[in-house]
């Protein structure tokens, strides 16, 4: 089963199908914001979310959680090279140090 072979009106037990997991983990899902609130038709037992608009949700949600990813490995990526920075200044102290014990040494 892919997206697009969902009905228009897509329904918990629906995305369970896709997602292979269970109703209650799409409801989590919804609850947690991971999915849209589901909503229903007015005055109808109906929950669920129209297909176009679970889609954009979804394809929104992917770019953001991209974002902020790529974010993450930024910072990381200059704490790791700060840490680096650090490491080679502590190297060229001791290495520093060393030439002058030579020096004072003779």
């Amino acid at each position: 089963m892919q997206f697009d072979d969902l009905p228009a009106f897509v329904r918990p037990d629906d995305l369970a199908k896709l997602y292979r997991t269970s109703k209650m983990t799409i409801l989590r899902w919804a609850k947690d914001g991971r999915l849209p609130p589901y909503q229903g038709p007015a005055n109808s037992p109906r929950k669920g979310w129209e297909r176009e608009y679970l889609r954009r949700f979804l394809d929104e949600k992917a770019k953001s959680d991209v974002r902020a990813l790529a974010r993450q490995n930024k910072r990381a990526g200059q704490a790791l090279g700060d840490s680096a920075e650090m490491i080679g200044q502590d190297v060229g102290v001791s290495l520093l140090s060393r030439r002058h014990r030579r020096v004072a040494q003779k």
